[in-house]
């Protein structure tokens, strides 16, 4: 967040209290706080930063765009297609900006691709050399972290979205059977409204 004499940070919560006061000392928040409450229900505060586990960020952002704050949140928006209608039905009556950080496009990189191809039908494979991540940790849990499709995959079909201008269509997917049923070391195969293909080859199973 760049300094700014128009921007205030307010309030600030973080898994613990004693955390939480030094984010606040550290980065200069006027208040810290226990529960989440307290900054999602803080008349001074007009954005919201939701950066959370995974099986929190539609109950947050629910939160909060029902009262009528913008709100950036971390990659995924939510784990299912429940608390994605609920998230639209509240966004709906405000309106407020709701942006998830799909960093990828925003890249100098990307930039620079996108200014040489453009907009329109293509098609596009993106490898994902993403290496092991245990099976036993958080973002692995389908409650917590609703696995790593959900969690990271996404960031790279936003990029194929952004690359070609147009939303996906139709999706197939194939898999790699794994001993721990994990799921992601697989290919994904896009289509597009305006006619682009896509294949997302995401490989946890080699060296990143």
């Amino acid at each position: 967040i760049p300094k700014s004499s128009d921007l205030k940070l307010t309030g600030v919560m973080t898994s613990s209290g004693t955390s939480s006061r030094s984010v606040a000392e550290k980065f200069g928040f006027s208040h810290c706080s226990p529960t989440a409450e307290d900054v999602l229900d803080d008349d001074a505060t007009a954005t919201v930063f939701i950066a959370t586990r995974h099986d929190s960020h539609a109950k947050y952002v629910k939160q909060a765009v029902t009262g009528g704050k913008h709100v950036f949140v971390e990659k995924p928006l939510c784990l299912n297609e429940t608390e994605l209608h609920e998230i639209v039905d509240c966004w709906q009556e405000r309106k407020p900006i709701l942006m998830v950080g799909f960093n990828r496009r925003f890249a100098p990189l990307a930039a620079v691709v996108k200014s040489q191809f453009g907009s329109g039908r293509m098609s596009m494979i993106y490898r994902v050399n993403g290496g092991q991540i245990p099976s036993n940790t958080w973002i692995q849990d389908k409650q917590l972290g609703g696995g790593r499709i959900l969690g990271e995959m996404c960031h790279f079909i936003d990029f194929l979205i952004f690359m070609n201008g147009s939303l996906p269509t139709r999706v197939f997917a194939a898999a790699m059977q794994d001993p721990n049923d994990l799921d992601d070391t697989l290919c994904v195969n896009l289509s597009f409204e305006n006619g682009s293909i896509g294949t997302i080859n995401y490989f946890s199973n080699g060296a990143k």
